[in-house]
């Protein structure tokens, strides 16, 4: 007798995080921070419940035929508690032999942290922040119905016109390379996230100041990040970036309510002309003006749309061509992973004090910020494997990104 194997179908898009594991592992961060501890048997009781609507986390990926496979059977699998003193980064992570999320939970100096790392391969960022609020309500309410969530890539595809502009060609690479003067180790290296927090006050005047020009809060934080590269690298006359948008944003209406936990991740790649000795205005609405076009000519499609359209017919080495070809880990990156808001990711009879969404770990020189946002503030993370003295740079890097921002309420 021949048994089934139990196992799930990976997204095309799941693909595209498999052609840079020699450079960067593709993993996602969020970490929520609150007062009061968690009932911890109630927690893992909704992790396993999560693993209901979505089992790929008990999942190992495989890379040979895009599947994931169950690997553990039970939440105490990936749950990990921590002393105040240990840190969740320090833990291996390996998506093809073990699962495809982790959980760490401990005392922090002011109350508790909750930690997830989760596999690219399996989710993005938008995907994590789903996983995040579905856990809380899951733990909020044990008698929550169990939901389902939908991988198609179709359900976005067919909202969008059925011909696309194709005027705006941007090379997901160009001769440009950026760099940023890291200095060289000379001690042990590590992972840790670089925090920087942008207060209420201050990001409530950029956002207005931004909003009165004409400009969107995107193009303000895009337009800082890409200022502070420019003073390191003088000689480039333009500004290549990837800039990663979520497609979840073409939904219907009724489908933007149902859980889409899953790689719906494309990207634009804007190339402004930037020069730091102009005024931060001036950068700003050269990267509108860029991002304009490229969000006319839905310019993102060009790193995903032919892998999406060639699953069905072409070979797994075929497609893994397409995606090296198509999509690349860029050594120096930026995302904005949007707002965060405590109603959704409050556990019950707790005070959420903090919480942020981030990229995967970079060894430097290789550098990403994140931006988001919570309670009216700005979150600018960096999550960084270098010696104490490269963290210190990668923490001064997101004050400059800072200080950009000031240079512009200032103007």
């Amino acid at each position: 007798m021949v048994f089934s194997v139990q196992r799930y179908e990976a997204q095309p898009t799941s693909l595209l995080h498999t052609t840079g594991f020699d450079k960067v592992y593709p993993s996602v961060l969020g970490v929520l921070r609150f007062t009061q501890p968690l009932d911890i048997p109630r927690l893992k009781t909704a992790l396993n419940r999560l693993s209901q609507t979505v089992p790929q986390i008990f999942c190992r990926y495989e890379v040979d035929d895009n599947y994931f496979y169950p690997v553990v059977t039970d939440s105490a699998e990936i749950f990990r508690e921590l002393t105040r003193d240990e840190s969740p980064y320090n833990f291996p992570l390996d998506y093809q032999t073990g699962p495809q999320l982790q959980v760490f939970y401990q005392p922090i100096d002011t109350g508790y942290q909750l930690t997830f790392i989760e596999s690219h391969i399996f989710a993005d960022g938008a995907g994590l922040k789903q996983v995040m609020a579905y856990l809380v309500s899951l733990y909020n309410d044990p008698a929550l119905a169990p939901k389902k969530n939908h991988q198609d890539l179709q359900a976005v595809l067919k909202n969008l016109p059925p011909t696309l502009p194709q005027a705006a060609q941007r090379s997901d690479t160009s001769g440009i390379v950026l760099n940023l003067p890291f200095p060289k180790a000379t001690g042990a290296s590590y992972k840790d996230a670089q925090q920087l927090i942008y207060p209420q006050e201050k990001f409530a005047a950029l956002h207005a100041k931004a909003k009165e020009a004409g400009f969107t809060i995107n193009d303000c934080l895009l337009t800082a990040y890409m200022r502070m590269l420019a003073t390191y690298n003088p000689e480039a006359d333009r500004l290549p970036l990837a800039c990663p948008t979520d497609t979840r944003q073409f939904l219907s209406p009724e489908a933007k309510e149902e859980l889409h936990i899953g790689n719906f991740t494309a990207r634009y790649n804007p190339q402004p002309a930037i020069d730091v000795k102009e005024s931060f205005t001036a950068s700003m609405q050269k990267v509108h003006d860029e991002m304009k076009l490229l969000k006319e000519e839905y310019q993102f499609l060009q790193s995903t749309l032919t892998l999406i359209k060639n699953y069905e017919t072409q070979t797994l080495a075929e497609l893994r061509a397409n995606a090296k070809k198509n999509y690349h880990v860029r050594s120096i990156s930026y995302t904005n992973m949007s707002a965060l808001h405590a109603a959704t990711y409050t556990f019950a009879g707790n005070t959420l004090t903090d919480c942020f969404t981030a990229g995967a770990f970079r060894q430097v020189p290789m550098y990403q910020i994140c931006f988001s946002t919570f309670d009216g503030r700005l979150n600018l993370v960096a999550n960084v494997i270098g010696d104490k003295q490269q963290h210190a740079f990668a923490a001064q890097l997101l004050q400059e990104t800072v200080d950009q921002l000031e240079q512009f309420l200032a103007e």
